[in-house]
């Protein structure tokens, strides 16, 4: 009988300990598991990204003078970009500029999207052309 209680005690200890490793590997599986999706977001994520830099740079290549006021730019790489200038010759040197990043294959198919002028002779300008990447 007193070997039986002593045996039960260490089955009882080992039990504790089984259940308690358990609940620590658990644990540690729903938090590979978290790790695991989040890392599968990330890579989506990643894979979409685009290269903003260079459409930056492409900008700044033209915009010479002027206020760049917005900048967007879509999956299918189209940039729109608003600008205001201070007068109808300011717009005339940003449109040549755009032209000639066309001539130079650094952008395809620029439009002019959009041309105001103000009562203060200041235009805004929205053009929009594809990025090439």
């Amino acid at each position: 009988m007193y070997y039986m209680q002593v045996r039960e005690r260490q089955l009882t200890g080992i039990e504790q300990q089984v259940s308690e490793s358990i609940k620590e590997q658990s644990a540690k599986e729903g938090l590979l598991v978290a790790l695991k999706q989040r890392a599968e977001v990330t890579k989506k994520i990643l894979g979409v990204q685009q290269q903003v830099g260079k459409v930056i740079d492409t900008v700044g290549a033209f915009v010479s003078v002027g206020r760049i006021t917005n900048v967007s730019l879509d999956d299918h790489n189209t940039v729109v970009v608003t600008i205001q200038a201070s007068s109808t010759s300011d717009t005339v040197l940003l449109v040549d500029a755009l032209i000639k990043q066309a001539a130079g294959k650094n952008v395809r198919s620029p439009e002019l999207v959009s041309l105001g002028i103000g009562n203060t002779g200041d235009v805004e300008l929205t053009v929009s052309f594809v990025e090439v990447f």
